[in-house]
């Protein structure tokens, strides 16, 4: 079991007085649920060996081994890029995780401003904690403010203990709708401006 991990006992039925979880020789009571249900938790840090002991035997044990748990891996399955067909961008994503993936999410920051907070998009993952995964999301950003604009994507997976991995950064430019009005095009170009350098406002204003 992976480090960190809570264990769980419950003993139902039977004769006898309150039970205790033996972990390493180290006693202690179960709580009482009701006449004849208990139950125990403790969290394991170490490998030991478990025993549920009930008026000084035991009625069930087990070895137990506990591995260190790695951070998830995430890469790109393949260079991200506008899709074939409309205004979405295509994320081809691979993760995997040695105890199973919790989460997975793309962060896209603008390249000429980085330090801006970046547009973070949740990627869907198979039910069930997959420990490797692959798939390709299509966002479609053409109506954000960094449309036009490159940014860096880069992939985050999680996994259920909180450990992040993050994938290289990719570059790429967010597809943006087409304008053939001048009128519209001088806005583009405003917005694109205010976008790099939100302080340069005068431009706009005129």
């Amino acid at each position: 079991v992976p480090v960190g991990s809570r264990l769980q006992v419950a003993v139902s039925g039977g004769a006898g007085g309150v039970p205790d979880l033996l972990l390493d020789g180290t006693a202690t009571p179960f709580r009482t649920l009701d006449r004849a249900s208990f139950a125990a938790e403790a969290m394991l840090d170490a490998g030991a060996r478990l025993a549920v002991r009930r008026d000084g035997s035991d009625i069930a044990q087990w070895n137990l081994t506990v591995r260190a748990d790695a951070p998830p891996v995430a890469s790109w399955d393949q260079a991200p890029a506008r899709a074939q067909r409309g205004l979405a961008i295509r994320l081809p994503w691979r993760a995997e995780d040695d105890w199973g993936l919790a989460a997975l999410r793309v962060e896209l920051r603008l390249k000429l401003r980085p330090e801006a907070a970046p547009v973070v998009l949740d990627l869907p993952l198979p039910p069930g904690s997959p420990r490797s995964a692959h798939g390709a999301g299509q966002p479609d950003l053409s109506a954000h403010p960094w449309a036009g604009l490159e940014v860096e994507a880069r992939l985050v997976a999680r996994d259920h203990a909180g450990q992040e991995g993050r994938s290289e950064g990719a570059f790429l430019e967010l597809p943006e709708r087409s304008f053939t009005h001048p009128v519209s095009q001088l806005l583009i170009a405003l917005r694109k401006a205010l976008s790099v350098d939100p302080s340069g406002r005068e431009p706009a204003r005129q």
